[in-house]
């Protein structure tokens, strides 16, 4: 579940990781743009001003964006297959989250120390990765056997 992360005793809230879990919720929409939700805390001017936070806001929001993209190419796929190919994706994609998921958990052992909000810029910058790889490889396989997957 994602925690509130309060700034300088402000009432400006950063939301930070504090379970990994959290990344994996359903989002029933994406931003349409990449926007911060807080600007004055990301403003360098700000007396809440915390980069860490900030960069951590701005990465939650490409990865959720990277993930409705994901989303929307994998239904479309699923709808130009039929039900023995779409159980096989549909079992195929679940073993992708828990490999991409554990995969970003052990990247972020390898980092020694920083804070928490630094282990989630890197967990969510890993997801990222992988669900942008994940886009080309279903876009790939939408190409080659010639359906409109975009």
């Amino acid at each position: 579940m994602l925690k509130r992360f309060l700034l300088l005793g402000s009432v400006i809230t950063i939301c930070f990781l504090a379970s990994r879990e959290a990344l994996c919720a359903p989002i029933k929409k994406a931003p349409s743009k990449l926007v911060l939700q807080n600007d004055s805390a990301c403003s360098e001017s700000s007396p809440d001003y915390n980069p860490e936070a900030c960069e951590l806001e701005e990465q939650e929001l490409k990865t959720t964006q990277t993930d409705s993209q994901l989303n929307k190419i994998y239904k479309k796929l699923t709808s130009n297959l039929n039900a023995e190919q779409k159980k096989d994706l549909v079992a195929a994609q679940r073993l992708w989250i828990q490999f991409h998921k554990k995969d970003c958990d052990f990247m972020d052992t390898l980092m020694e120390g920083g804070s928490p909000i630094r282990h989630s810029i890197v967990f969510s910058g890993c997801r990222e990765d992988y669900i942008n790889t994940r886009i080309k490889q279903l876009t790939v396989f939408c190409s080659d056997f010639g359906l409109k997957c975009e």
